[in-house]
Order: structure tokens, then sequence, then C-alpha cells
């Protein structure tokens, strides 16, 4: 049967056009719309959706535009995917996804999910003719077709090829298409590309084989310059790849400078020394600033003339070449073999740390250690007084967790959980975590449904509601949010013997929570109160966090950044704690890493690990 869906909506689109029929659909059907729309729909059977040119557009959080849990072709449609949602997930194993004449584009890049996904489920095939995806995950054991365009340069996230096998082992996927252009993508795959138009791109065939027809780097897939890096690769070969001809694009003047400035156009750094990468033709005859780089493997030159330099990085790189034209250059010391010398073997093991012991070890934090072992200590001894037959006052077990972000709420959330596991308090070593986002849903009586749902999800363990204030009702959504509340108080008394609630938010908004629901304080009566950092709390956290990343601070640099906390704190300007803490050592990392590429000093050691001064005061500028 074919079904019509769209109206005359003048310049706005009308909501749910496919998500009201999409129940009465059966295999084989057609649906044509006749207008854009925004909308998502849940597809059981194996049809096909032709938007005829129109667009489908995808609210922020609103799941996903095609939700598939059966076989689908999707054909002449233009997705607009907001924030935090995706344009068609396939949410069953071994998919067919058939996509011809669409495209795939996000609104803006903040909160940006993949445009497609199956998550966990690997597609059996996809097939794409004629498609252009900004940014996705493909999971999929095959895929085939023509003109397909992957990534976007001002994304920072990766678009993936590749294939996960029942969630556990990954493979190459089998790849057999025409002309593919790529940006900042990476390709898990074999098989075999004829016309491979790419920047930013990596080819790793994971051991197997991948063979590529015509290769063009194009500086130019960066039109608008999003991508400002000191060093733009081409192509990272990382795998078994055999290149048949390479492709000098025509380039404008402006295209030529950038390439001067900033390109390199090939970097060979496969995990196995026994790699071998050949490239069988072609010319390469624009000039760039960085030198193209084989770290280990072997590279095979035939009929190819470069005119760029072509550095062996170690040993283990190796070059052969026939009939080719191109200047390379050794940029490593020959080392001598030693016998390996054999190490002391230590006759005491290591145990690994408790929950209890990774508590303790929380910087700062002690009024919330001391509450969280007396509410351990209470519930192992009404534990013991239960296998001995004693009475037991009935007590809840439920909490809340006030304070800040970034003051180690969910941590300590999921130390507790583990600790109630080892001690055998709990069932199961689960905590789920979400947010009261999760609990409500956008239609009249789905919220106690999705609710009840989540619950059961975390039976055995301890349901973990963050940001739970987002409950309180206000708007329009205010009779969801009260079902939601509703579900929760009666679930907890059904199943009050096998679930633990944990709600955590800032401490003002949690009171005001309480107070929504007269069934709210007699089941929350344990609240722990999480305090913000102290100065030297954030240095500690700082440091032990550089610790872990085995990071080395100059003398000057550590200086520097303890006065940076000491004085944000002061001045009342560090928003978010721990968090506020990460992502300052972040952006310091950044602006060190900008220096080593900019200073040549990728090949030194101890140069990726040390932060300098100028890292620090470099850093300090974007937080």
């Amino acid at each position: 049967m074919e079904y019509k869906v769209g109206r005359l909506l003048g310049n706005k689109p009308k909501e749910h056009a496919l998500s009201d029929i999409s129940d009465k659909l059966l295999d084989g059907d057609v649906v044509r719309l006749t207008s854009d729309i925004i909308d998502s729909a849940v597809i059981t059977s194996d049809i096909t959706i032709d938007g005829q040119g129109h667009t489908y557009y995808v609210e922020d959080a609103g799941g996903a535009g095609l939700i598939l849990k059966n076989n689908c072709r999707v054909i002449n449609c233009n997705f607009v995917i907001g924030k935090k949602t995706n344009g068609i997930y396939a949410r069953v194993y071994n998919l067919n996804v058939e996509l011809e004449n669409c495209t795939f584009k996000h609104v803006s890049w903040e909160d940006s999910y993949p445009s497609i996904t199956s998550g966990t489920y690997t597609c059996d095939h996809i097939i794409c003719n004629n498609v252009d995806i900004d940014y996705g995950i493909l999971s999929t054991k095959r895929l085939s077709g023509q003109n397909i365009s992957l990534g976007n340069p001002a994304c920072r996230y990766f678009t993936d090829i590749e294939c996960n096998v029942d969630n556990k082992n990954h493979t190459a996927t089998e790849i057999d298409v025409g002309t593919l252009t790529t940006v900042g993508t990476r390709l898990y795959a074999r098989g075999q590309i004829k016309n491979l138009i790419c920047l930013n791109t990596h080819l790793d065939s994971m051991g197997e084989h991948i063979l590529v027809g015509d290769l063009t780097l194009r500086l130019d897939l960066d039109s608008q310059e999003d991508m400002q890096w000191n060093a733009i690769i081409g192509v990272f070969l990382l795998s078994n790849t055999t290149i048949e001809r390479v492709i000098t694009p025509n380039s404008s003047e402006r295209t030529i400078k950038r390439h001067q400035q900033c390109m390199q156009a090939f970097k060979v750094n496969p995990k196995e020394k026994n790699t071998v990468i050949n490239i069988n033709g072609g010319e390469w005859s624009i000039e760039n600033h960085w030198v193209n780089q084989i770290y280990r493997g072997t590279i095979n030159f035939k009929n190819y003339i470069d005119v760029n330099e072509w550095f062996f990085k170690s040993e283990d790189a190796v070059g052969r070449w026939e009939n080719s034209k191109f200047r390379y250059k050794n940029t490593f010391e020959a080392t001598k073999k030693e016998e390996p010398k054999k190490d002391k073997v230590s006759s005491v093991e290591t145990k690994p740390k408790t929950a209890k012991e990774k508590l303790d070890e929380m910087i700062g934090l002690a009024e919330v250690k001391k509450k969280v072992q007396a509410y351990i200590a209470t519930n192992l001894a009404n534990k013991k007084r239960k296998e001995l037959g004693m009475e037991v006052e009935a007590s809840s077990l439920h909490l809340i967790f006030g304070g800040s972000a970034g003051t180690g709420k969910t941590q300590v959330a999921r130390l507790l959980t583990d600790i109630l596991y080892e001690n055998g308090i709990i069932k199961k070593n689960l905590l789920k975590e979400v947010s009261a986002k999760d609990m409500v849903a956008k239609y009249t009586g789905q919220t106690s449904t999705k609710t009840h749902e989540l619950i059961e999800s975390a039976l055995g363990g301890v349901l973990f509601i963050d940001e739970a204030y987002e409950l309180i009702p206000g708007g329009d959504s205010d009779t969801f949010k009260k079902e939601a509340i509703t579900t929760l108080v009666k679930d907890m008394d059904d199943y009050r013997a096998d679930l633990i609630v944990i709600m955590a938010g800032y401490t003002a908004e949690m009171e005001k929570l309480l107070k929504v629901n007269a069934g709210l304080p007699s089941r929350f009566v344990n609240k722990i109160h999480f305090p913000d950092y102290s100065e030297d709390e954030l240095i500690a956290i700082a440091q032990l966090q550089l610790r872990q990343q085995k990071q080395v601070l100059t003398d000057e640099a550590r200086e520097k950044l303890e006065n940076v906390i000491r004085k944000a704190k002061q001045n009342e300007q560090v928003d978010g704690n721990g968090r506020w803490v990460r992502n300052l050592l972040q952006f310091i990392r950044q602006a060190r890493d900008v220096r080593i590429v900019t200073q040549g000093l990728l090949e030194d050691t101890e140069a990726l690990n040390t932060i300098t001064l100028a890292d620090v005061e470099e850093g300090i500028t974007n937080i």
C-alpha cells in the first residue's frame, strides 16, 4: 500500500505526519512525503520512504528521526538534525538499510549526535547512492554504493565506518564503493574504493587489505578553513593498503598557499611493522609544508613521482621503489640490539583496590565520607540482624545527594554502589544512571510507562537520577513531571526490598523537589551534602589528575597553575569544581600539543608529556 503524509504547511513544517501511521505500516508499503515534516517515528516493517525532495526535521533531544527495527529504504530525502538526536538509528542487529539521494545535516555542532548510527546494533548491509552524511557512525558488515560523502571539517568528531560484531569484536567492514569523499573520517574497512577523495582520513583495514583506485587529497574540502591546525594530514595509512594512482588536484592559488603553510599529504603509522603499503603510480606535484612520514612497515613505490620529501622515522620503516622519483631521508640513528635484562620477579602481588579504599582516597569530602560510612554501617548491621532472625526496624535506604556541579556526586554514587555490592547489601553491581529528562515523555500517558521501565531496569541495584530537580513541575510539562514523580513514589514502595534510589542535584533545588509530593520526604531521609572544594583541594585534584595522566610540569608551570587556581577560587570564578579543573587541564594540554607540533617535537618523548610555563599561560586564556 502507498501512503502520503504531509500537509500544505506554508513556512512551518507540521509535526508527526509519519509517526501517526507508523503502526499501520506493513512490509512492502511505500510512504511518500508531500511536504517538509518534523517527526520521530519507529519503523517496524520493511518499507520504502520517498521524501520526494522534502526535508525531514528532527527536533532537539528528539530520540531519532527514524528508529529502524526492520529493513528500510529511504530515497530523495533531506534530514536536518537538532541537538542530542539522530537522523536514523538502526535498533536491531543485521538490518539492511538503503539510502539514495539523501543528505544529513546538523543544525549546529553543539551537543551533536551522529546523523546515522546503529549504536551496538551492527547492520548487515548499508547501501548508499548519492548520499551526503556530515557526521555518522556506520557500524555495518558491508558498505556499498556510489557517490558517498562523509564527514565535515567543522565537526569535532570523526565519522566512522566500522564493524562491531556482537558488541565484542571489531573487524574491518567489507567495502565496495565507487566515489567516496571523506573529511575527518576513519575507515576501518577492507575491500575496494574506486575513487577516494579525502582529507584528514584514516585508512585502517585492521590487518586485512584495502584497495584504492584513484586517490586525490584535497585541502579545499576544508574550504571554510574550519580546520585551524598547524599540520593538516591528507591521509593516514594504518594498515595494508594498495593505492593504484595518486592524483594531484587542480587547486586555486589560495589553496596552494595553504598547502605550503600547513599540509602534510601522507602519514604512514601502522601498529604492525609487517604492514605493506603499495603506491603503484601517479604524481603529487604540490609542495607541502610538512614532509611525508613513515614510522613502520614497508612502503613500495612504483611509477610514482612526488615533489615532497619522505622521512623514514625508525628502523621498522622500509622503503622500496621502482621507476619512481622523490627525495627521502632516514631521521633515526640505528641502535645496537642488546640482550634483554631479566627483571626481578616480585613475590608480592598487588591487590586491586576496593571501592571503599577508592572512596577514602578521593580528595576532600570528609563529611561525605563520614556519612557514607554511617550509611554502610547501618545497612551492614541490619543485614546481620536479619540473618540472625532479629527484628529490624524498617528504614529508608534511598538518598539525596545535594551540592554544586563537579563535587563528586556521580563518582561517589558509583563507588557506593560497588561498596553495597561488595558487602552483599544489593544483589547486582548495577548503577543505572539517568536524568530527569529520561523519565518524562512527550505525550500523555507515556511518562508513567517510561519511568516504570527505567526503574525496572535498575532492580537489584541502584537507580541514580542526576539533576533530579528538573522534575519540579513548571511550564508546559507540569502534568508529565508530576506523573513521573507519582510513578517513582509508587514503585519505590512496590520494589522497596529490591531497589535503592539516589537523587542528585543542587542542594536548594533538591529541597524544593521534596516538597512537590508528600511521599518524597519520608522516602528520602538520608541526605548527603557535597561541599564546594577549597583552594588546596582543587590544587590537589589537579595534581592527582596530572599524575594519573603521567604529565610532568616544570617548576614554573606548577607555580603558575597553583596561582591560577587560587586566584580563580578567591574571585569566585571556579564554575564546576573538579569539572572546572579538568577543563582547565585540557586547555593547557591542548596548548602544549600545539607548541610541540609547531616546534617539530613530536618525536621527543619527554616533550610529549611535559607542560611548560608557556603552555599554562596559553591554556588559561580559554578557561
